[in-house]
């Protein structure tokens, strides 16, 4: 893409509900529920052709070239 260009995507953020409650109750725990969280969320951002930006913490934003499911 060249400067000045744009485009459509759709943006999708997803973090994990009262993780911070839960690493300072059970860290352990929190660090499990987040991988199992990034498990299941990456192979479904690949399998709609879009692209993990960041997956900081208990995050991940994602982007993809459309909000129209393309087969």
């Amino acid at each position: 893409m060249t400067e000045g260009e744009r485009r459509l995507a759709a943006i999708m953020f997803t973090d994990v509900v009262g993780y911070t409650t839960l690493t300072e109750q059970d860290e352990p725990k929190a660090i499990q529920i987040r991988e199992r969280h990034r498990d299941l969320v990456r192979p479904l951002v690949a399998q709609f052709q879009g692209q993990v930006i960041d997956a900081t913490g208990d995050e991940i934003l994602s982007v993809f070239p459309s909000s129209l499911l393309v087969s």
